[in-house]
C-alpha cells in the first residue's frame, strides 16, 4: 500500500495551489545535516530541528497526529473518529509534499511551515496515535485521482476561507469559503498595542515599513469569510498590506499568540489600537475545533472530510 501511496504522489501538480502558503516569509535556516541517497520506499525525509531523518510514512503520520491533536476531551469512539480524520490529513499532506524541499535535501519540515511532526511519545497519546495510523494505513484524500495538500488550522471562528483570499493566487475547488456551524464560537481574544509599538514591529518586516509616524490602522477590505484580507496603514502616505502578512509581522514582533487570526475588528482610540477577534490560524481547509465537535456528535471520518474538502474522495486501503 505504501508503494501505491507514493506512486499517487509522484508528479503531483495540485500541491502548487498551496505553495504560496508555505513559501511565505520563511526565516533563514542554519545549516542542517542531510542523509545521502534517496529516501526509502514508503518514507519521507523530514527535517527535525537541525537534522534530516528518513521516517517511515506511518511513523510520520503517528507523530503528526500526536503533535496536532494531543489529548482529546472526547468519548473513546469520538476520539477515534477525530484521530482517524487527522491521520488521513497528515498522510495526504505527506504524500502531496514529496520533494517539496528538494533543493534543501528533504521533503517536509516538522514545523507549521509544513505540518507539525514530533517523534511519537511513549505515552497513551503516542499509542492512540499509532492506532489511528494503523486503522487508516494507506488512506489518502484524493481530488481528480491525486493526493491533495489538505490545509488545516486550529479554529476557523465559525467560517472557513480560501487560500486565494489568504495568500493570493488561485484556489483549488476543494478548498472553499463556507460557514462552519459545528465550530464552537469561543470567547473573543483581544490585543491592545500602541501605534508607536506597532510601527516599530512592522518595520522589522520587509515591505511593511510605514512612511513616517503611523497615524491610523484600518481594515481596507474583508474577504468572503469576514477576515481582514487587506490592512491600510497610514503614515505620510497610506500603505495597504495583505492581512496575513500583517498578522505574521505582529506575531513575530509580539509573540505567536498575539494576533491569532485575521478574523478581527479593530478600534483606534488616540495612540492605541485594539484588535478583537475569533479563531486561531489561517482559516483555510479543515477546522480542528470543528473536527472535534463533529466527531463528538457522531459524524463519520468520511462525512467530516467531505464537509471540509468537497469533491474529494478517500483512497481505498
Amino acid at each position: 500500500m505504501t508503494n501505491r501511496l507514493f506512486f499517487l504522489a509522484a508528479g503531483l501538480a495540485l500541491g502548487a495551489f498551496l505553495a504560496g502558503a508555505c513559501a511565505h516569509r520563511v526565516p533563514a535556516r542554519p545549516p542542517i545535516t542531510v542523509p545521502t541517497g534517496p529516501p526509502a520506499v514508503g518514507s519521507l525525509r523530514v527535517r527535525v530541528d537541525q537534522r534530516v531523518e528518513i521516517i517511515a510514512i506511518e511513523e510520520y503520520v503517528a507523530g503528526c497526529v500526536a503533535a496536532e491533536l494531543g489529548s482529546l476531551d472526547l468519548t473513546p469512539p469520538a476520539a477515534v473518529r477525530a484521530r482517524d480524520v487527522q491521520a488521513i490529513l497528515c498522510r495526504s499532506y505527506g504524500a502531496a509534499s514529496v520533494g517539496r524541499h528538494a533543493a534543501e535535501g528533504f521533503d517536509v519540515c516538522s514545523t507549521t511551515h509544513c505540518q507539525i511532526y514530533r517523534p511519537v511519545p511513549a505515552t497513551v497519546i503516542g499509542r492512540l496515535s499509532r492506532e489511528a495510523a494503523a486503522r487508516t494505513a494507506g488512506q489518502v484524500l484524493l481530488f481528480a485521482g491525486r493526493p491533495v495538500q489538505p490545509a488545516y488550522h486550529a479554529d476557523c471562528g465559525g467560517h472557513t476561507t480560501t487560500p486565494g483570499e489568504v495568500w493570493g493566487g488561485d484556489s483549488p475547488p476543494f478548498l472553499v469559503s463556507a460557514p462552519d456551524h459545528a465550530c464552537p464560537r469561543r470567547p473573543a481574544w483581544h490585543l491592545e498595542v500602541t501605534l508607536v509599538r506597532l510601527a516599530e514591529v512592522l518595520r522589522t518586516s520587509t515591505g511593511i515599513a510605514v512612511d513616517g509616524p503611523l497615524r491610523e490602522v484600518a481594515v481596507d477590505r474583508r474577504d468572503s469569510s469576514g477576515r481582514a484580507a487587506w490592512i491600510r496603514l497610514t503614515g505620510r502616505q497610506p500603505l495597504v498590506v495583505r492581512g496575513t502578512d500583517f498578522r505574521a509581522a505582529v506575531a513575530r514582533g509580539l509573540g505567536p499568540s498575539s494576533l491569532p487570526s485575521t478574523l478581527f475588528d479593530l478600534v483606534q482610540r488616540g495612540g492605541t489600537v485594539r484588535f478583537e477577534g475569533h479563531g486561531n490560524g489561517h482559516g483555510v481547509g479543515l477546522c480542528e475545533a470543528g473536527l472535534i465537535a463533529r466527531a463528538a456528535r457522531g459524524d463519520s471520518p468520511e462525512a467530516i472530510l467531505a464537509h471540509y474538502f468537497p469533491g474529494t474522495l478517500i483512497a481505498p486501503r
